[in-house]
């Protein structure tokens, strides 16, 4: 029996649709880890002339597309601002037309000033007091 003869033999891996391989991730998560709530700081948030809320949480091991629809972000009793450290709490999904993870958003509360800004923070002021904001400093941009 050669290699080949023997390859053919094996049972043939299964054969997914995409959405249907989507699907089946999404039923997973589903079942594995809703509700969840996870601690971020918030990055590229926009509300939509919808009144749904779309940004990601990140930390400095990870990123997390979220969407908040008009209920949930009606009940938010604040702005989101990039950088703040908010705790979120939500379902997991799988958005299947682009195969993305996200987290859909119940809630949402501030949890501090986030890591991440706070160290861009503390560089900012470095520099400042470098003088290197300083308006003297400034060159006119090259034509």
């Amino acid at each position: 029996m050669s290699f080949f003869d023997h390859t053919s033999a094996l049972a043939q891996p299964r054969v997914w649709d995409v959405g249907a391989l989507c699907r089946a991730i999404a039923d997973s998560l589903e079942a594995r880890f809703n509700p969840v709530t996870v601690r971020g700081e918030i990055t590229g948030f926009s509300r939509a002339g919808s009144g749904h809320c779309y940004f990601s949480i990140k930390d400095t091991a990870g990123q997390l597309r979220c969407a908040m629809f008009r209920r949930a972000a009606m009940a938010m009793d604040f702005t989101p601002r990039d950088g703040e450290l908010v705790e979120v709490r939500g379902k997991l999904g799988v958005y299947e037309q682009r195969g993305d993870l996200q987290l859909i958003v119940d809630s949402l509360q501030r949890a501090g000033q986030g890591a991440l800004f706070e160290q861009f923070l503390r560089v900012k002021a470095q520099l400042e007091a470098e003088g290197l904001f300083d308006a003297a400093r400034k060159r006119a941009l090259p034509v």
